[in-house]
């Protein structure tokens, strides 16, 4: 089983995040957190909270730090070649581990030189409406979406950070849910709503309210419906 990378930006949405990781290493599910913004990410709600990873030491394959001509962690998208004209990463149609389809990494900008670690599994972003700004800005994030759509693997988001992955085409045809307030930004998604949508490779969720329904969808993709059920019945006992 491979491991579940968090991304974490300052602005952050708390339970959102840390409900997913709970649940997640509570199914005995390998959870790495990486800091965005710096290896002490601040919540929308003022709780800080301490990075495994600080994102100022990812590199090439997710474990040092790239060679200073491919920018910092957090440098903004369109300082690095990005949205504004750099090189984009083509379509990809590659199938991951659960037979579906990988998402589209059309429009994804590349060049920063940020990799992903071998042993991911899953990418998870976190909502937040700072916290999504933060996570849009990041040419790390862009560059980490964009491998883990080149290989199949899961891409999962919930609240606003949907449109992060729908700035990078990774939504075009897929069901989909998000904040109520950003579904409208969906466009070339099929907005189903609801709590949590599962589609292929790619998860979101609504909001915080549904935490624990996305937690457990994603630990339904690590580690199989059963696990999650009986993960998530321990805590209500």
């Amino acid at each position: 089983m491979g491991k579940v990378y968090v991304f974490l930006a300052d602005g952050f949405e708390e339970i959102e995040a840390l409900a997913s990781v709970d649940l997640l290493r509570r199914a005995q599910v390998e959870v790495v957190t990486v800091g965005v913004t710096g290896p002490v990410v601040t919540g929308s709600h003022g709780v800080r909270v301490e990075a495994d990873v600080d994102g100022a030491d990812w590199g090439r394959d997710g474990a040092g730090r790239g060679s200073d001509v491919y920018g910092e962690a957090g440098a903004p998208v369109r300082e690095m070649g990005g949205a504004a004209g750099g090189a984009t990463v083509g379509a990809i149609g590659a199938s991951g581990g659960s037979g579906a389809p990988g998402a589209s990494a059309e429009g994804i900008p590349a060049g920063h030189g940020f990799g992903l670690p071998q042993d991911a599994a899953m990418v998870m972003l976190p909502g937040g409406g700072k916290g999504t700004d933060n996570l849009m800005e990041s040419a790390l994030v862009a560059d980490v979406l964009g491998e883990a759509s080149r290989r199949g693997i899961y891409i999962a988001a919930i609240c606003a950070a949907p449109t992060v992955l729908h700035r990078y085409g990774l939504l075009e045809g897929r069901r989909v849910t998000a904040f109520p307030s950003v579904l409208c930004e969906l466009t070339g998604a099929i907005v189903a709503g609801g709590p949590v949508q599962t589609d292929g490779t790619i998860i979101t969720g609504r909001s915080a309210g549904v935490a624990w329904d996305f937690a457990h969808a994603l630990v339904t993709a690590m580690a199989g419906k059963e696990k999650a059920d009986d993960t998530l019945a321990k805590i209500y006992p």
